[in-house]
């Protein structure tokens, strides 16, 4: 009895090993793919910082005072308030006096 279950191991075992390697095989494959993705990802990653770098860069110094100073002026503004007057209208205060 014990030696036709030894024979049943040993036939068995060929095929334990046969589907072992094939589930490595495929595993293996899978692991490559996913590095292949991991470095895309990481190169992609350290694309997007080197951008956000370079538009931190350009908001800063866009948003700098003397920039915005220059640019109020070639629109228009100027540094000293200009006033505007509507009249020597009667102010409805004055009346109730």
């Amino acid at each position: 009895m014990i030696q036709k279950g030894i024979k049943i191991i040993f036939s068995v075992m060929p095929l334990i090993a046969a589907v072992l390697v094939v589930v490595e095989i495929g595993l293996s494959n899978e692991f490559a793919g996913m590095s292949r993705n991991a470095m895309q990802l990481d190169s992609d990653i350290e694309t997007l910082r080197t951008e956000n770098e370079l538009l931190s860069q350009k908001v800063a110094s866009a948003s700098s005072l003397l920039t915005i100073e220059a640019k109020a002026a070639a629109m228009g503004f100027t540094a000293t308030p200009t006033y505007l007057s509507l009249g020597e209208e009667q102010v409805a205060l004055q009346n109730i006096r």
